[in-house]
């Protein structure tokens, strides 16, 4: 039995418009949507693929804030 962990962030979404700080120096992470990076789905479909293959289950963990916490995974990478 296989049970892979994958370790995934949250990335500004590059679709998103970008906000600079009123000093211009910074991006304002207010107006800011976040995603995980299309190298972590690919990590994430992996790891579910082998896991059901294997009569494993797969595990992805990320740390960060509550938001962080909430990305919808299973949402984004369509996983049933």
């Amino acid at each position: 039995m296989v049970s892979p962990l994958v370790c995934v962030k949250r990335v500004v979404d590059s679709s998103s418009e970008v906000v600079l700080t009123e000093d211009g120096q910074g991006v304002d992470g207010r107006f800011a949507g976040f995603t995980m990076s299309a190298h972590e789905e690919c990590a994430v479909e992996l790891a579910v693929r082998v896991a059901a293959a294997e009569g494993g289950g797969a595990t992805v963990m990320t740390l960060g804030d509550a938001d962080a916490a909430r990305m919808d995974v299973a949402k984004k990478l369509d996983v049933r």
